[in-house]
């Protein structure tokens, strides 16, 4: 799920929040071509990745062996 907060008309928030991650689960960011973005290891059961900087398109998160695809808009 992509949330986003907004202050006025500037975007000052943007963050995929996954829940249910294991604590000290491998987390791994890779966009469609494949290439590794984001490398982490999760340490709570929800884990809030900051994409504000990520550019538009398909993302897919890594959490040990499970993938998770996003759409950054």
């Amino acid at each position: 799920v992509l949330f986003s907060h907004l202050a006025g008309q500037l975007l000052a928030v943007e963050y995929i929040c996954i829940n249910g991650v294991p604590t000290d689960a491998n987390i791994s960011v890779f966009n469609i071509n494949g290439l590794l973005i984001s490398n982490m290891r999760a340490d709570g059961n929800v884990l809030s990745i900051n994409v504000a900087n990520y550019k538009s398109g398909i993302y897919f998160v890594r959490i040990n062996s499970e993938v998770v695809k996003f759409i950054k808009k």
